[in-house]
This record gives C-alpha cells, structure tokens and sequence, in this order.
C-alpha cells in the first residue's frame, strides 16, 4: 500500500511574502532566499521551503518548525534528527530518527509553481513551465538518447510540450536516483505509454526505466494552465497512487 502525498500549489501571480512563511525557515533557508536578485524569485524560494516544511510536518506527525535537513555528497536533502534551528522561541522535541528515515521526499518549483512529493520510498518530482517557452532543441543530442529524440520530435503535441515533459521525466529519474547531475539524462532510456487526458490536461502517461538493474516507475502530466509535472518512483505502488492524486486535482 503506497502512503505517497503530493502537493501542487501554482500562481499565475506570486501572491507576496506570507509573514509565517519566512518565521518557519532556517537560517540557510532565509540565507539562500536573501540571495536571489529579483524578489520574484525569492518569493519562490520562501514558498517553497516553508511548503515542504508544513507537508512534510503533516507526513511526520511533527512541528514544522523542528525539522532539521542535510544533503548528501550529491546535494539532495534528507531529514535527520536534530534540535529546530528556525525558531528559538518553540519548544524543540526530541525527533524520531526511525519515523525519519522512512520518510522520502523532493521538491521542485518553476514560475509560481511549487510541486512536493512524499514517500515511504526514494522518489524525485520535477515541474516545468512551458507556456510561451520554446523548447531548446540544441540541448537534446545532450540529454535524450536517439530513440527519444525521434519520439520527442515526432510527438502529435509538437516540440514545445513534447520536449518538457520528457526532460521532466528525465529530472524526476535523476533526482530519484539521488546523485545529482553526475548521471548522465542521456545515459539512460524511458519508456512511456500514453493514458488518457483529463479535462484540466493536455497529456498524460505513465513510463519506466531500469538504471544499473534499478527500476523507475513513472508518470508525467502536462496542465492546460502551462505546467508540466513528472514523477519518478521506485515502488510502483506509489506511481500509481500518484496518477490516482492527479485525477483529483
């Protein structure tokens, strides 16, 4: 039984700095949103982080403001037990490291749209704003193998839509996978079956792929509202709740 949650939450229009947001983040989290130039982006950033502190707070059975993060050699954070650093003035529990280490998650967010996932199991998400965006066909030849370039190019969708969503899928692999961009996206080949749409899509699939004998299961759907919205999972079980959540958005 998969115990995934997603969440989505997308603005055409950021609607500003929420106050209890930034009370919720660390330090280096404000630290790393103080450093974006434009204020769209650190509205983003903020967001973001507090969004995944307060789903992953839910998941957990913990404060929000208790969590404690760190990366591996590769960048991708985990949760690990640990006294809060985003405010003093709450009291700190001590965290369960068992209930932790069982709990999977990753974050992604593109122009006003934040997309978390949470897991029992190793997952990645990925979103992609697409609308009013060509896609770069010059970068294909360096992240797609052949065969997905022909089916990339020959998509009923066109170039534009088509070549988002494979390089969602091709980040959602990579930061399942959890070593960053020292796997190579045209070193591996996914395999995607088209479903049917649902009236707030474009397009919909669900796909696969095997990296050093381990499987990803995955889905992609592409939004009429300009976003694309991958996931990879390495239990099916979770892959499948993930396009049973979608269907309720």
């Amino acid at each position: 039984m998969s115990t995934l949650t997603l969440v989505l939450d997308c603005h055409d229009e950021l609607p500003g700095i929420d106050p209890s947001d930034w009370q919720l983040l660390s330090a280096d989290e404000r630290h790393k949103a103080n450093r974006f130039v434009f204020d769209r982006d650190r509205q983003q950033s903020i967001r973001a982080a507090a969004g995944l502190r307060r789903a992953l707070a839910a998941y957990c059975g913990l404060p929000p403001e208790t969590l404690v993060f760190q990366r591996n050699a590769y960048g991708k954070p985990c949760l690990v037990p640990g006294p809060a650093s985003a405010s003093t003035a709450v009291p700190q529990p001590t965290t369960n490291s068992v209930q932790l280490s069982h709990c999977e998650f990753n974050l992604s967010h593109s122009s006003g749209a934040i997309l978390i996932g949470i897991a029992r199991h190793p997952l990645g998400v990925d979103v992609e704003h697409f609308a009013g965006r060509p896609f770069p066909e010059s970068v294909m030849s360096s992240v797609f193998t052949d065969r997905e370039r022909e089916m990339v190019c020959s998509d009923r969708l066109g170039l534009q839509i088509s070549g988002f969503m494979h390089w969602s899928r091709k980040e959602a692999v990579i930061k399942a996978d959890g070593r960053g961009m020292s796997l190579n996206p045209a070193g591996f080949d996914i395999r995607v079956e088209p479903l049917p749409a649902q009236s707030a899509e474009l397009a919909r699939d669900c796909w696969r792929c095997d990296i050093d004998g381990q499987s990803y299961f995955g889905a992609t759907v592409a939004l009429r509202k300009g976003w694309v919205c991958a996931i990879a999972c390495r239990n099916q079980a979770d892959r499948d709740r993930a396009l049973w959540l979608w269907d309720r958005w």
